[in-house]
């Protein structure tokens, strides 16, 4: 009757097998053995269920994981497509607000440097002309040695008479077909001017002192052309008188004769030939004597002293 306990407690998962024997109370040389199987099973945590259930975590965080990258990704590439099309949008509109205000930009300049009537440059547009045509050199004008450029003033005979008797509208035509005919002659690196009301001026660059005389006459003859028409549809001839000089002049230096008395001498031309009966084209050329600042000394003076020669063309 007596009994004996047994406790196992650090066995490791897995079947074990005990072996147990006893001596017979009955017969104390004999003994008597039976074997216990005896089967461990580990925690749950530990179970074969657990590592599947942990495997099945693990992929299926993974596949959320992945799915999750995969949506963000979309997401971010969705957002950088809107974000650059927004972009390209965007610059599109700027590229095109940018050509339109250099287009209003170019049309202010145009319309700053251009007479509203005849198209034709301004005085403001013949300064910015001037300034790249001359550089200064001590303070005065100066011109490339190889270059020569030709001054030409011209102006409609009897305009006010021309406004008083046919009407505004007409005189402005008559302008318009004048300035025509300058443009028709005058290169696109040369210039042609509305100097003021009915007067013009021309300051192309020429090859020698003949082209001057060449170029005037044939800014007349081209100007002749234009107001043909008028005599058969006012019944009166209009014409233009001009004068002509150059610069620089071959006898001074630039400091002795600025482009400022060329022009003036110009214009000193244009008055001979008004003067002389109008509707004629007066060139006047340097004379024997060297010439120096004109001031206001009258052409006839200059012509009396041989310093300057006038031909009517």
């Amino acid at each position: 009757g007596e009994t004996n306990k047994l406790m196992l407690s650090s066995l490791s998962v897995g079947n074990h097998t005990l072996l147990i024997s006893h001596d017979l109370s009955y017969s104390p040389s004999r003994t008597s053995e039976f074997t216990v199987y005896i089967e461990v099973l580990p925690p749950v945590w530990r179970s074969s269920l657990a590592y599947f259930l942990y495997a099945l975590l693990i992929l299926s965080s993974l596949f959320f994981y992945v799915a999750y990258k995969s949506k963000v990704r979309k997401r971010v590439i969705a957002y950088q497509n809107k974000l650059e099309n927004t972009v390209k949008a965007r610059t599109l509109e700027l590229e095109k607000m940018v050509e339109e205000l250099n287009e209003l930009k170019s049309y202010a300049e145009l319309k700053s440097n251009t007479d509203h009537l005849t198209g034709l440059a301004n005085r403001r547009h013949f300064n910015t002309y001037l300034k790249k045509l001359l550089t200064k050199q001590n303070g005065k004008d100066h011109l490339d040695a190889s270059k020569l450029v030709a001054i030409i003033i011209l102006d409609i005979d009897f305009f006010k008479k021309i406004n008083d008797t046919f009407g505004h509208e007409i005189g402005d035509r008559v302008i318009v077909s004048v300035a025509n005919g300058i443009r028709s002659i005058v290169r696109d690196n040369d210039i042609a001017v509305r100097w003021g009301g009915e007067e013009f001026l021309v300051v192309a660059n020429v090859n020698n002192i003949n082209d001057v005389s060449a170029l005037g006459k044939r800014v007349i003859e081209s100007i002749n052309g234009q107001l043909e028409g008028y005599k058969s549809s006012l019944g009166k001839t209009i014409s233009c008188s001009a004068g002509s000089f150059y610069w620089p002049v071959r006898n001074s230096t630039p400091q002795e004769w600025s482009f400022d008395d060329s022009f003036k001498l110009a214009d000193f031309a244009l008055l001979y030939a008004k003067e002389n009966g109008r509707n004629n084209f007066t060139c006047a050329k340097e004379g024997s004597v060297p010439l120096h600042s004109v001031e206001d000394v009258h052409l006839d003076a200059l012509i009396d002293e041989n310093k300057i020669i006038v031909e009517r063309i």
